[in-house]
C-alpha cells in the first residue's frame, strides 16, 4: 500500500523499490495518483517475482531517455576510451548529423531504413568513402 501525501495543489505517493522507500511526484488529482501509484506497485510486485524480462526493461527505461542524452553518454564512453578529443568530436559530430538527417529523437527512431535514406541523402553530397564512414559511426553508436 503506498502512501500519499498532498504538496501544495499536487499528491505525491511513496512506495517501496528495492526495499528503499521513493517518494515520487504523483498529480493534482488524488484518483489519478492513487492508480499511479497502484501500477507502481504492481510493476514493483511483477519485478520482485521476476516476472519482467530485464532486457526488456532497460530497453523501455532507454527509450524513455532522449537521444541527445545517449549521444552524451556515447561521447563519454569514447573520452573513457581513450580516442582523442579529435576523433570523439567527429565521430559525435557525424552521428549528431545522421540523426539530424533522420529527424529521430528517440532510439527506436533508429531504424535501418531511416538510417539507409539518411546516408542516401548524404551520397549526394560526399564521397562513397566518407558516407561508409559515417555509416560506421551511427553502427558504433547504436550497438
Amino acid at each position: 500500500m503506498s502512501y500519499l501525501q498532498l504538496r501544495g495543489k499536487v499528491w505525491y505517493y511513496t512506495i517501496s523499490i528495492d526495499g528503499d522507500k521513493q517518494e515520487i511526484k504523483g498529480l493534482c488529482d488524488k484518483r489519478e495518483t492513487e492508480r499511479l501509484a497502484a501500477a507502481a506497485e504492481e510493476l514493483e510486485a511483477r519485478r520482485r517475482a521476476s516476472l519482467l524480462d530485464p532486457h526488456a526493461e532497460r530497453f523501455a527505461n532507454a527509450e524513455l531517455r532522449p537521444l541527445v542524452e545517449h549521444l552524451d553518454d556515447y561521447r563519454r564512453h569514447l573520452d573513457a576510451k581513450g580516442d582523442s578529443p579529435k576523433y570523439v568530436d567527429l565521430v559525435v559530430g557525424r552521428t549528431r548529423t545522421l540523426i539530424d538527417l533522420i529527424g529521430a529523437d528517440r532510439l527506436s527512431d533508429l531504424t535501418p531504413s531511416a538510417v539507409q535514406n539518411a546516408l542516401g541523402t548524404l551520397r549526394k553530397e560526399k564521397a562513397l568513402a566518407t558516407v561508409n564512414h559515417y555509416r560506421a559511426t551511427i553502427r558504433g553508436f547504436s550497438t
